[in-house]
């Protein structure tokens, strides 16, 4: 039998909490107060009080494939403007704006027969695919509404295409996939794209 089932332990827990009411209020507020400042989470030496560490779920840091070494990206995931307050789907997921940005990408051209970058929103099946846009002087922007998915850049020969066809030189993936690894997945590993 489990402590808590027993008839002694009921017991037990009557008699204690008859002993807190017993306590003078003052005495029981130290005492919380107390225990709460022992237990509490205290952020690292050097930083603030208020300022606690997280994975930020706003952003994605894009990763470079062999192809492209020194480049790095991210992405700033932001909710779409709606005048109905929060942005939402059809089928009731979230819609986000999405602004990719890179640094220290190789020329299109030394990769192949490529003039452009373009960034790319997946699910993690592969079977929607959505372009946001080219890499030019300015971010890609475009909109996603998946709880789960990826975004990669890749070189291609048109920004005008609707599904790529050139190498991945960099990847991501959205916070909500933190628990599946990608990292195996045939389109990072030279895998061919799908038809």
């Amino acid at each position: 039998m489990h402590t808590a089932e027993s008839p002694t332990a009921g017991l037990l827990v009557r008699e204690r909490l008859l002993t807190l009411r017993s306590v003078r209020a003052p005495a029981a507020v130290v005492l919380v107060v107390a225990t709460g400042l022992a237990f509490g989470r205290t952020p690292p030496p050097g930083r603030p009080a208020r300022c606690v560490l997280r994975p930020s779920l706003y952003r994605i840091d894009l990763t470079p494939t062999e192809r492209a070494p020194g480049a790095t990206g991210v992405a700033r995931l932001r909710p779409a403007a709606t005048p109905f307050g929060l942005p939402v789907s059809v089928d009731g997921h979230l819609v986000l704006e999405v602004e990719v940005s890179a640094q220290g990408l190789p020329t299109p051209h030394s990769l192949g027969p490529y003039a452009t970058y373009v960034a790319w929103a997946t699910t993690p099946d592969l079977d929607e695919v959505r372009r946001l846009g080219a890499l030019t002087d300015r971010p890609a922007t475009g909109r996603v509404a998946w709880n789960k998915f990826m975004l990669f850049v890749t070189a291609e020969p048109s920004a005008a295409r609707e599904r790529w066809t050139g190498p991945v030189v960099l990847r991501g993936m959205s916070a909500s996939g933190y628990m599946q690894n990608f990292s195996a997945h045939p389109l990072f590993n030279g895998g061919v794209p799908p038809c």
